[in-house]
């Protein structure tokens, strides 16, 4: 009994020690890079993974899991980004800005030319196993969204050009708010427009313009303004906050808050034991949550769904569940205030 109670508490003490280099490393590769001369942040962590380049720039907060490698001339990385394990980002020049989400097994690099550049925007997703090319420029503006097992080409070429084969190169644009589903192709030259979504499986051979949806293999246009996206009245976003609201009070009540829902014609409150949000409620306390479409805040914590624009205390769970309410809702909110 007394081996086996040892045992255990050498074991206890060996696992203890064993998450302590995983600290260490951390702050030794962040020291590592500052010494070379490259500007890193506050708060950054960084795993098994190798950061290499003339110039490299990581802003505060960043996270990179383990077996990441990003290694490029020059290398700006903004505050927040978040690098999941195994990717690959090979290129001359890279740039991924605030609050970006860059998930595991994504690959974003291949044949390197004198203009091979990645540019990613603030607020962007690139989710799982999704290949980027980066021969030519790849500029993905603000707020666009990436699915899993995209594909996305600025050349392609294997047969012989001279036996009459086509060889291509041409740039990538993908402009603010565009959504490409899992399982997208874009081909190179291709430009999305604003605020375009792209069914999942198509292939894009050709330009999509802004505010339209292309489906298919090549994809083409099925829908665009002015009935999509729908215009939204007053009502209608009253209504969808309404359901919103309701379902994120039954969210609250699962995670063992005590709630209180309240819907009236203008008015919605949703009490809980950890604080309240409200909508259209003449005087909110100075620290509920106050919703709103319009004009300007009556309290100190507040979320713009048109605007995409908030402020809440994300030390505080309400808060951090409601902005991720929001979220889930398709907002995509602007980086936080720092």
């Amino acid at each position: 009994m007394r081996l086996r109670g040892f045992i255990g508490e050498l074991g206890i003490r060996m696992s203890m020690l064993g998450r302590v280099p995983r600290r260490v490393s951390s702050a030794l590769r962040v020291a590592a890079l500052r010494t070379r001369g490259h500007e890193i942040g506050k708060s950054v962590r960084i795993g098994t993974s190798k950061i290499q380049g003339r110039s490299v720039q990581v802003g505060e907060g960043c996270v990179i899991g383990d077996n990441v490698l990003i290694q490029g001339d020059e290398i700006l990385i903004g505050p927040h980004v978040e690098i999941q394990d195994d990717v690959r980002i090979q290129t001359r020049r890279i740039a991924i800005g605030d609050e970006t989400l860059i998930e595991s097994g994504v690959t974003i690099g291949g044949l390197e030319t004198p203009k091979s550049s990645v540019t990613i925007g603030s607020n962007c997703v690139v989710l799982h196993r999704s290949f980027l090319n980066s021969t030519y420029p790849l500029s993905i503006e603000d707020d666009v969204g990436i699915g899993g097992y995209c594909m996305i080409f600025t050349h392609g070429l294997w047969q012989s050009a001279f036996e009459g084969y086509p060889v291509t190169f041409g740039p990538v644009t993908i402009r603010k708010g565009a959504w490409l589903p899992w399982h997208v192709f874009v081909m190179p030259g291709v430009e999305i427009g604003e605020g375009a979504t792209i069914g999942a499986g198509s292939v894009v051979l050709h330009s999509v313009p802004a505010r339209s949806m292309a489906v298919g293999a090549p994809a083409r246009v099925i829908r665009g303004p002015p009935e999509y996206p729908k215009a939204m009245t007053k009502k209608d976003l009253e209504d969808l906050l309404r359901r919103l609201l309701s379902d994120f009070a039954e969210h609250l009540a699962f995670k063992g808050l005590r709630t209180r829902l309240e819907l009236n014609d203008a008015s919605f409150r949703l009490i809980t034991s950890q604080g309240e949000l409200n909508y259209g409620v003449s005087e909110p306390k100075k620290d509920d949550i106050q919703i709103l479409f319009t004009g300007p805040p009556k309290g100190s914590f507040w979320v713009n769904p048109l605007t995409r624009e908030w402020h809440l205390d994300l030390s505080l769970p309400l808060h951090s569940e409601t902005r991720g309410f929001i979220r889930r809702a398709g907002v995509r909110l602007r980086p936080r205030t720092r």
